[in-house]
């Protein structure tokens, strides 16, 4: 019995602190981090100038390169008799009543690595912020 109440009081105590914890913080989200800025004003006291623009019809771009990351993907290709189950293993099907075996050696894996362009972009419709889309960035915060 004993056994059972030990892990059961850590667990409450261990909640109790998160939540008192968590209590006191601000969150901001990258959508309310992003949505405040309604003017070009305000996006150029933020991040400066941009380093493209573009016109169309009566919207402008403003465009923030923020970078290249890189990322390396690994995909596995099995045969055409294989099932992958959970992501955890690949397995052989084995006759019409069911069962499975389990089968590592006709897999092929390929690594690549994935070039990803990071941006934030803002439309205009004269001064006014109208939208905006970002690529990689990230402005969530806690405080």
């Amino acid at each position: 019995m004993i056994g059972l109440i030990l892990p059961a009081i850590i667990f409450a105590i261990g909640w109790l602190l998160f939540k008192s914890d968590n209590k006191n913080k601000t969150i901001i989200t990258h959508k309310d981090f992003m949505d405040k800025f309604k003017s070009k004003e305000q996006v150029i006291k933020e991040f400066g100038l941009p380093d493209s623009n573009k016109d169309f019809n009566n919207f402008t771009e403003w465009y923030y390169d923020k970078g290249t990351k890189y990322k390396k993907v690994s995909n596995r290709e099995f045969g055409s008799d294989d099932i992958l189950v959970g992501g955890i293993g690949k397995y052989k099907k084995v006759g019409l009543a069911g069962g499975f075996k389990t089968n590592f050696g006709n897999e092929h894996t390929t690594e690549e690595i994935i070039e990803d362009k990071t941006f934030i972009k803002f439309i205009f419709d004269k001064d006014v912020v109208v939208n905006w889309e970002t690529k990689g960035v990230d402005f969530y915060s806690e405080f």
